[in-house]
């Protein structure tokens, strides 16, 4: 491989953009994520993945107060009856 007046070999210079990959297994997501949105009001956290695709599902326990919204915004239109 040749080298470049920097040192870097020359087949680096061509990345352009940060080229990185991880790996971790379905179950390890799942519990550090579901260890950071527990206290979000989440209580069922379910992942599962395709391919390449990660899908995320949750099911959440919160009770809304009229400070949980925005001016002029029908939070009833968001919530359905226990």
């Amino acid at each position: 491989m040749a080298r470049t007046n920097c040192g870097w070999p020359t087949s680096l210079k061509a990345l352009t953009a940060p080229n990185l990959a991880a790996g971790a297994d379905v179950a390890t997501i799942q519990e550090v994520a579901s260890d950071e949105v527990e206290s979000k009001g989440v209580i069922k956290l379910t992942l599962t993945t395709d391919r390449q695709l990660l899908r995320l599902t949750a099911d959440f326990d919160v009770m809304l107060t009229p400070d949980d919204h925005s001016a002029g915004v029908d939070i009833g239109q968001f919530t359905r009856p226990r």
